[in-house]
């Protein structure tokens, strides 16, 4: 019997063929791997938490990512880069660092073998040193309250009063303060001068005095016109005995004066020298005009070129409270934000020209925080000032 074989170039039949291979081809063939999303770029990276061998990051949740890679490097342009964690979650502890020395980092997505874009850079110092736990912490808060170069103060100072009732700080040092006249409730003048004020916790201290009169005064730092003063007070804690001088200082403002504010806190701290003959811890806050991402960043010296304040209290052995905090509260949201609501962001250091200085040897850093008040992602409304409080916790030896 002949068998005949049909033809089956009939376009129809052709068409039919190459559907049935193509199904085929799609129920036998292996499971590939599911398609994951697009990976987002993660947001801004913080500091948590810092030892003398430690830092701990975290960052928001990102889009389409199923872990992430944390990159180290002691270098701002992240050269000779490495990956210090892969993690699941949004927080990393990455340890083995060496005390003081800067460290900066960048987080990436990833999704099986896909990678997002790195984050911006970000970078903290190692705590370099810290004294004892010994005896109680003090809460000690800087804010330029701009009292008069900026408008509406009488409806303003509520928000400023409800501030220190809800921070309550041991000790508040205020710049720009000449129409906040009355000390907040509970709280008393130890001296002021020039808009510069040091209050402080008539419960927790009291302003030493002896056969000259009270130990606090005005220094002053610059002398040409106009001239710069600075406030300091000893103040002993009533409890303990302990005796301690705050300072409240305001540089020169204008940014082409980075050497001039410099020369400031030289003054500012031979003076102070001259008036310590006990040799007690001195904590130097106010506002400096000045933050270590001012100039062009020097890796070696840990400051910008500008940085002429930072640079200045370093070679004295003063570092600020921000670097040696064991905890930080916000440490992105620059000190000085102007207006709005909206926090005003630094990916990198934190670009806050209010500081607290002072000796890691003598102190213990518990935490450091923008102080102002805040509703999620927002600072509450109205603002006390176009600056934000920062505020340090620390014990003192």
């Amino acid at each position: 019997m002949a068998i005949v074989a049909h033809r089956t170039d009939h376009p129809s039949l052709r068409r039919a063929a190459a559907l049935l291979v193509l199904a085929l081809i799609v129920v036998l063939a292996p499971a590939s791997p599911p398609a994951y999303a697009a990976i987002s770029r993660v947001g801004v990276v913080t500091f948590a938490r810092a030892s003398t061998t430690t830092l701990t990051l975290t960052w928001p949740k990102t889009s389409g990512a199923k872990g992430y890679r944390v990159w180290r490097s002691t270098h701002k342009n992240m050269s000779y880069r490495k990956v210090a964690r892969s993690v699941s979650g949004t927080r990393a502890t990455v340890s083995g660092l060496k005390p003081g020395q800067t460290y900066c980092f960048q987080v990436q997505g990833k999704a099986g073998s896909k990678l997002g874009l790195r984050s911006t850079v970000t970078c903290h110092p190692t705590i370099r040193e810290r004294g004892p736990i010994t005896g109680p912490a003090y809460k000690v808060m800087t804010f330029n309250a701009c009292t008069n170069a900026c408008s509406g103060w009488t409806r303003r100072s509520a928000a400023a009063r409800e501030m220190v009732k809800v921070r309550q700080p041991d000790v508040l040092a205020v710049q720009e303060s000449s129409a906040w006249r009355t000390p907040p409730p509970g709280y008393a003048l130890a001296h002021s001068r020039s808009a510069k004020r040091i209050l402080y916790k008539t419960s927790r201290f009291a302003l030493i005095s002896n056969s000259s009169g009270k130990r606090a005064g005005a220094i002053l730092m610059r002398s040409t016109t106009p001239g710069r003063y600075a406030v300091w007070a000893e103040l002993v804690d009533r409890q303990t005995g302990k005796r301690m001088i705050f300072v409240s200082a305001h540089t020169s403002p204008a940014f082409a004066e980075y050497p001039e504010r410099g020369q400031e806190i030289r003054t500012l701290m031979n003076r102070v020298n001259q008036l310590n003959t006990a040799g007690l811890a001195v904590m130097y806050a106010g506002d400096f005009n000045s933050h270590k991402n001012r100039g062009t960043y020097s890796e070696s010296a840990g400051f910008g070129s500008q940085d002429s304040v930072g640079r200045t209290f370093a070679a004295a052995g003063y570092y600020d409270s921000y670097d040696l905090a064991r905890r930080l509260k916000r440490p992105n949201w620059n000190s000085f934000a102007g207006w709005s609501t909206k926090p005003t962001m630094s990916r990198v250091w934190g670009d806050h020209v209010d500081h607290i200085y002072i000796k890691p040897s003598r102190s213990y850093v518990y935490e450091w925080m923008n102080a102002a008040l805040y509703s999620g992602s927002r600072y509450s409304s109205p603002l006390a000032s176009d600056h934000r409080p920062v505020m340090a916790q620390l014990y003192v030896n």
